[in-house]
C-alpha cells in the first residue's frame, strides 16, 4: 500500500475551518429567524390588503384625490372630501368601518363626478360589501348596459352605463351616466359619472378614475401615502 503525502495540508485545514464557520453562522441565523419570527424573505406572499386597515378619517380621506392629483381645470367641490354617515340598511354599509366621499367639477368630458369609499375591517367583510354595492348598480332598472373595464388593478370590479328618461314622460333622455364599483383588499370604491342630456358619458373618464382609485387604495392599505394622480 502506498501512502501519498499531501503537501498543502495547512491550506486544506484553513479551508475546512472557513467552511465550518460558515455553517455555524448560517445555523445561528436560522435559529434567530425561528425565534424572532422574521419572515421578511417570504413577505411577498402576504396579501397587500392585510397590511393596513383604514379605520379613521386620517387614513381614508387622503385616498380621495385632492386638487394636486386632478387633471388641469378640474376642481374639488366645496365641503369635500369628507366622511359620510352610512345608514345600516344602505348597500355596502353593513360591517363597514368608515365611509368617505368627494365630488368634483370636471373641466370637460363629463358634467358631474362623485366618488364614495367604504373601508372594512376584513377582506371577507369587504367582499360582502362590494357585492352589495355591485348589486345596487346592476339593479338600477332599465336602460343599463354592462361595461368592461380591463386592467384597472382591482381584486373585483363591475361597471354599468345608464340613462334616465324625462320625468314628464316625454320622449328623450334627461341624463346619462356610468358607474363602477371596485374592491381592493379591504376597501370598496364607487365612481359615479353623470351627464345632463343624451350626449353619453365618457368611458375614458370612468376607466381612468376607476384605475386611479384602485391604485390609491392599494397604496393606502400598503402603508403608503396615496400619490397616483388622475391622468386624462
Amino acid at each position: 500500500m502506498t501512502v501519498s503525502n499531501v503537501r498543502n495540508s495547512n491550506g486544506s485545514r484553513f479551508t475546512i475551518a472557513i467552511l465550518a464557520l460558515l455553517v455555524l453562522v448560517l445555523a445561528l441565523y436560522g435559529g434567530v429567524r425561528l425565534v424572532t419570527g422574521d419572515d421578511s424573505h417570504d413577505s411577498g406572499h402576504v396579501p397587500e390588503a392585510e397590511r393596513v386597515v383604514l379605520r379613521d378619517a386620517a387614513q381614508v380621506l387622503p385616498v380621495l384625490p385632492g386638487l394636486g392629483s386632478l387633471p388641469t381645470g378640474w376642481s374639488v367641490k366645496t365641503g369635500f372630501p369628507g366622511t359620510m354617515q352610512c345608514p345600516a340598511k344602505s348597500p355596502g354599509c353593513d360591517g363597514s368601518s368608515i365611509s368617505a366621499a368627494s365630488e368634483y367639477v370636471p373641466a370637460s368630458m363629463v358634467d358631474q363626478v362623485r366618488i364614495e369609499l367604504r373601508s372594512y375591517p376584513t377582506i371577507d367583510a369587504a367582499t360582502v360589501g362590494y357585492k352589495a354595492l355591485a348589486k345596487q348598480q346592476v339593479d338600477r332598472g332599465s336602460g343599463l348596459d354592462p361595461l368592461s373595464l380591463p386592467d384597472v388593478g382591482g381584486d373585483e370590479v363591475i361597471a354599468v352605463a345608464w340613462r334616465m328618461n324625462n320625468d314628464d314622460g316625454s320622449a328623450g333622455t334627461a341624463a346619462t351616466g356610468a358607474t363602477s364599483v371596485v374592491r381592493v383588499g379591504t376597501v370598496a370604491v364607487t365612481v359615479f359619472l353623470r351627464d345632463e342630456g343624451a350626449g353619453g358619458t365618457s368611458l375614458e373618464v370612468l376607466q381612468t378614475l376607476t384605475a386611479t382609485m384602485a391604485a390609491r387604495a392599494r397604496e393606502a392599505i400598503s402603508g403608503q401615502t396615496p400619490q397616483t394622480g388622475v391622468q386624462l
